[in-house]
């Protein structure tokens, strides 16, 4: 949902922040990038955005917020919104840096109230007239983290009526650079793949798969060297009730997942039936459409799993 309360020139009032943010409320909207900044003015504005940040707050609304481009610090500062507001418990500032893990000559900082980092320097962007730029600033990067908090708040629908341990989850797993060290709260920039990571540990999926593949067979109907093509049998130990769909995978010798994803037509469940089901792969044997062997390839690994992405599978040597 995209929300604009600025003009051509990127001027407005803070006042229309207000209102966007109760807009934003009412609609449901749980997390907000917000890519604009403004020196506090009157004070009984800066109040009312205090209490609709609370609100927000108490609706489990997370406030991401761009910390500015004047390159400095904004701790002490009345800066809107991140510095006006001392420990906002549902914002997370963002500062800016660069592709070799800088901050940003132009990015603002401050270790009390700038929370993360991400990458806001020649970031390509949408433009009018159906183009792309690059373009910088701390409005670049704070949409990274926008997403990540989205990513986290979709891989564990706990973390969705949650999103103060979103927070915690971006905060807790940066990758920590030494030019960010004193000058930002946690000295680092985000790291989806760490707080991916995490969260899975700290959070069992929703509807994990419980039913394990039981037995897999593979019938090869192609008789050249480094070519596959048949299908593959599996049976499994009782009714797959939670199984939703099978990968079909090769590995090396350490287990290791090698790409890509080999071509198979699904099987249809009968969900009251353990099977056995048959996994054709897709490819004609004896053409050039049949599944082509990677060099490191030592087995086939074959994985069912349901919409959490958690997997159990089972493995059948080549």
């Amino acid at each position: 949902m995209a929300i604009k309360f600025l003009d051509e020139d990127g001027s407005g009032f803070v006042s229309d922040t207000i209102i966007a943010l109760e807009y934003v409320l009412s609609m449901g909207v749980k997390i907000s990038s917000n890519s604009w900044g403004a020196s506090a003015g009157a004070n009984n504005v800066v109040m009312l955005l205090q209490q609709a940040l609370n609100v927000a707050k108490d609706q489990g609304h997370l406030f991401i917020a761009a910390a500015g481009n004047a390159g400095r610090d904004i701790d002490g500062t009345t800066n809107l919104p991140c510095a006006s507001f001392t420990n906002q418990a549902n914002m997370i500032c963002v500062a800016s840096t660069t592709k070799y893990d800088r901050m940003s000559s132009f990015s603002n900082y401050g270790v009390g109230q700038v929370d993360v980092a991400a990458p806001g320097s020649l970031i390509y962007s949408t433009v009018l007239g159906a183009n792309y730029q690059q373009m910088s600033g701390t409005s670049m990067a704070a949409p990274f983290v926008s997403g990540l908090a989205a990513l986290l708040a979709g891989f564990r629908p706990q973390l969705a009526s949650d999103l103060m341990a979103v927070k915690t989850l971006i905060r807790e797993n940066v990758d920590a650079l030494p030019e960010l060290s004193g000058k930002i709260a946690t000295g680092g920039r985000i790291n989806a793949h760490k707080a991916v990571q995490s969260a899975q540990k700290g959070f069992a999926g929703l509807f994990p798969p419980i039913t394990g593949i039981s037995t897999v067979s593979f019938t090869d109907t192609d008789s050249r060297v480094g070519r596959l093509a048949g299908s593959l049998t599996i049976t499994f130990a009782t009714r797959p009730a939670d199984v939703e769909f099978v990968r079909v995978f090769f590995l090396n010798a350490d287990n290791q997942r090698i790409k890509p994803t080999i071509p198979i037509q699904q099987p249809d469940f009968m969900r009251n039936w353990e099977g056995p089901y048959s996994i054709s792969l897709l490819g004609a044997p004896g053409s050039d459409t049949a599944v082509q062997i990677p060099n490191d390839a030592a087995k086939l690994g074959v994985f069912c799993g349901n919409q959490t992405g958690v997997a159990v599978g089972g493995i059948r040597t080549l």
